[in-house]
């Protein structure tokens, strides 16, 4: 009888404890990955920003360079 009790209490200890273990460090790691996804995640988005604005300055300079290319024309062609 007292080894059943025995067996009992401390299976239930040991139950708790690992419950709460779990606990415990399912809430760190999920806090941690949490951090370092937010982290990726900015430094992904800084990256895409990075390369969608030297794209946008080379189609700027590419029309730019249109762009004055069709003004001498449009004069050459309407100034005879």
């Amino acid at each position: 009888m007292l080894a059943k009790r025995v067996l009992l209490i401390g299976g239930g200890i040991l139950l708790v404890s690992i419950l709460a273990i779990h606990l415990i460090i399912g809430a760190v790691a999920f806090d941690t990955a949490d951090k370092i996804d937010v982290a990726i995640a900015k430094e992904e988005v800084e990256k895409a920003n990075t390369s969608l604005n030297y794209i946008l300055e080379n189609i700027d300079r590419f029309c730019s360079d249109w762009a004055e290319w069709d003004d001498t024309y449009e004069f050459i062609l309407n100034n005879k």
